[in-house]
């Protein structure tokens, strides 16, 4: 007889159908979302400095907190993101860690798909709209 509050019923009714599959899983969301969430949490870090000093940039005013800031707005996502996700792919190979190296292949996917789309709409706004952009 099996209880509900019983440790072991949990245990056999796991998602998983192996501890393998488990932490498969569990690696490759690491390596899918470690790049994601330092590089756009760096953009939005640096975002939030930058408003707080909104005033000093709308009177062209620019202090040297500013250019930081806002290197490391536009670097958080074009830079650190892939950086980071190649250097985990490069850390998942040495160790033939299957579950990282998906990952981090998925989020450079991610990222080239997000570089292209930007790009794309870029352009397409440039075309139909001319410089009034």
């Amino acid at each position: 007889e099996i209880k509900i509050n019983d440790r072991s019923c949990v245990k056999r009714m796991s998602v998983f159908i192996s501890n393998k599959a488990k932490d498969r899983t569990k690696n490759f969301w690491f390596g899918l979302a470690i790049p994601i969430v330092v590089g756009v949490g760096i953009s939005l870090l640096s975002l939030s400095f930058l408003m707080m000093n909104g005033e000093s940039i709308a009177n062209d005013e620019y202090a040297i907190s500013d250019y930081f800031f806002g290197t490391f707005y536009i670097s958080g996502v074009l830079i650190i993101w892939p950086l980071l996700a190649w250097l985990l792919l490069q850390r998942a190979n040495k160790s033939q860690i299957l579950g990282y190296r998906e990952g981090c292949r998925m989020s450079i996917k991610i990222y080239i798909g997000l570089i292209i789309f930007i790009i794309i709409s870029n352009l397409s706004a440039f075309f139909f709209f001319g410089e009034r952009m």
